[in-house]
């Protein structure tokens, strides 16, 4: 749906709310700074409560944290025009 939004803006049909990991790496599409502040997003992890201790989930969970964690000012928009794609952390 995001790439339908993004396509959509490009053409020039009008704007869209996209997250800047998708519009800033874009040259054709223009980042408006909202009026007021911008609505604050989430990111859940849901799990199975039988499944929620084992040693692959707790791995898969720690490597989520990390690569959201190392690319915290380009999820948030802090890093303006971005050409590198999302990296995990070393």
């Amino acid at each position: 749906m995001l790439d339908r939004i993004s396509a959509q803006c490009r053409a020039g049909l009008g704007i869209g709310m996209l997250p800047c990991l998708l519009g800033d790496p874009d040259p054709l599409l223009v980042r408006l700074e909202p009026g007021k502040q911008p609505p604050i997003l989430e990111l859940w992890l849901l799990t199975h409560r039988d499944v929620r201790t084992t040693a692959r989930l707790r791995t898969l969970m720690q490597f989520i944290a990390g690569v959201v964690g190392h690319n915290k000012a380009l999820l948030e928009g802090h890093e303006g025009r971005v050409t590198r794609p999302i990296v995990t952390p070393a």
